[in-house]
């Protein structure tokens, strides 16, 4: 699997998107660049940079971010149940 990670100053980028490129790209590219994390930084004196990490694209491979943990809760909560029967 061929990772990537670039940088750019368009806002619009955001994980899931896929990239294509007309110009030539490297072998494993050609594709697309699925776009999988998206960290942006700014400030007064610089503008907006946003620095992503992207995966080949390929329609037989699907992606997914890792499962977050389920929550847990410890001891009894109170609850009341109502109905309208």
């Amino acid at each position: 699997m061929l990772i990537t990670n670039n940088t750019t100053y368009r806002a619009q980028r955001k994980p899931g998107q896929v990239l294509e490129s007309h110009s030539a790209l490297p072998d494993g590219l050609q594709d697309g660049v699925l776009i999988t994390r998206v960290r942006s930084h700014g400030s007064r004196s610089s503008s907006i940079m946003l620095a992503f990490d992207g995966m080949a694209y390929s329609e037989t491979v699907c992606w997914r971010p890792a499962l977050l943990r389920r929550p847990v809760i410890a001891g009894t909560l109170p609850a009341r149940v109502e109905s309208i029967e």
